[in-house]
């Protein structure tokens, strides 16, 4: 007999498989890389659970009949294969006339040949149907269950990776409020720090200008100091030239005057004991003002440098 080719039942299934196929990762992209809060993607991820189930019961209960079509007509196509098998054979056979008993017994032969055959052939088939049915449905349960079972995976390593993703805002959310609270408090004290200098400055300033018109001042009474020590000095010089006219013009007197002469001597000698006590003041006070003026600046200037430091 000819070899009769016959479609594989297997691959029809895998094409209409192919057919419903989809990726779980392209779903997985619809939910939210960052959510907000939990209650919600839990929710989410829930009513995507109860849509997978449903969806993979439409699957089932579309692929049954279609499956169930697809063997029958895998079916019939065999039979009609055996039917026209067994016809061409029988034509064969009758086409036979007029040989003798040799040609009777090989045609008796040739119909028991055919009809085990058929028997063959009708058994095959009946075990291919079987075999479809039970491998099909076989194959499409463990396909459907190995499928469920990724999908419900990546559900968990999602849920798990959207929690880790979630305490992660959360730190990163608490640490972001740390940070905020050490700013202000950065830039309150940065604002006190620049209130004080301010202050500092101010004060510094009111002092530096009372030190300077202290200076001032002083400057002024050194000055008119100078000029009362220039006006006493030319006084004495005026009145110790008259008293050396008087005491030249008395020496010439005589000397009945020498109690006068004594006492103008006596004057002088005070007079000139009032000079240098008066230079020694003049002298000493301006000795004050300058150790004055230099201990305020002193003490100004380490009072400034304690501050900065």
């Amino acid at each position: 007999m000819e070899q009769w080719d016959s479609p594989d039942p297997q691959e029809d299934t895998d094409s209409y498989l192919e057919s419903v196929r989809f990726d779980a990762r392209s779903m997985t992209t619809l939910l939210p890389l960052n959510p907000k809060n939990g209650p919600d993607l839990q929710e989410k991820l829930k009513s995507f659970k109860t849509a997978l189930i449903v969806l993979y019961l439409l699957v089932f209960a579309v692929l049954i009949p279609v499956v169930g079509i697809v063997a029958a007509q895998l079916l019939k196509w065999e039979t009609k294969n055996c039917m026209v098998d067994s016809m061409t054979v029988s034509g064969r056979c009758q086409s036979l006339p007029g040989k003798g008993n040799s040609s009777g017994m090989r045609f008796q032969d040739a119909m028991e040949h055919v009809s085990n055959m058929e028997e063959r052939i009708q058994q095959i088939s009946d075990m291919q149907a079987n075999l479809i049915d039970s491998e099909c449905f076989q194959n499409f349960s463990v396909t459907t269950d190995q499928r469920f079972s990724n999908v419900l995976l990546q559900l968990s390593t999602l849920a798990s990776s959207t929690q880790g993703h979630e305490n992660a805002v959360e730190e990163l959310s608490r640490s972001l409020v740390s940070l905020n609270t050490t700013l202000l408090d950065l830039q309150l004290n940065i604002q006190t720090m620049s209130s004080k200098l301010q202050q500092d400055t101010f004060k510094q300033r009111e002092a530096i200008g009372k030190l300077e018109a202290r200076v001032h001042n002083a400057s002024a009474e050194i000055a008119s100091l100078k000029e009362e020590q220039v006006r006493l000095e030319q006084e004495i010089k005026g009145e110790v030239k008259v008293l050396n006219n008087i005491t030249n013009d008395l020496r010439l007197k005589d000397w009945e005057h020498s109690e006068t002469l004594r006492n103008i001597t006596l004057v002088q000698g005070l007079l000139e004991h009032f000079k240098i006590t008066m230079m020694l003041s003049l002298k000493f006070t301006l000795e004050g003002l300058r150790i004055a003026i230099l201990l305020i600046i002193l003490k100004y200037t380490r009072t400034q440098h304690s501050e900065f430091t």
